[in-house]
């Protein structure tokens, strides 16, 4: 499976209004340092129910959710403004895995391993 058509898949199995009203909603609260991981803990368990348990939040190292239907181990990266430029174009998206474990794949932030 190509990285366009995973995508397009995961954006039919999540309820991404849902999703998108969470993450609006908490806005930059949490922002500050010690605040950070809780909010990261509530938006990536949201991603296990918004997705109905398909992607189950793990919270390993090197890996937040496991998609129950394919067996990918994903890794997810979150930054304030990190698509678009002030002026509102594109910015190169090219997530970095932390851990040197896996490879990302580009412009989808997706870690799939079978």
């Amino acid at each position: 499976m190509d990285t366009k058509t995973y995508a397009e898949d995961l954006r039919i199995a999540i309820n991404y209004q849902a999703y998108a009203r969470l993450t609006d909603s908490l806005g930059d609260q949490l922002n500050e340092r010690k605040d950070r991981f809780d909010k990261s803990d509530i938006i990536e368990q949201s991603l296990d129910v918004y997705s109905n348990g398909r992607l189950q939040w793990v919270d390993d190292i090197g890996r937040d959710h496991i998609d129950t239907q394919y067996n990918f181990d994903l890794e997810f990266k979150y930054g304030h403004d990190s698509i678009y430029t002030k002026k509102k174009k594109t910015k190169p998206n090219k997530p970095k895995n932390n851990n040197n474990q896996e490879k990302t794949i580009e412009n989808y932030g997706l870690k799939m391993n079978r």
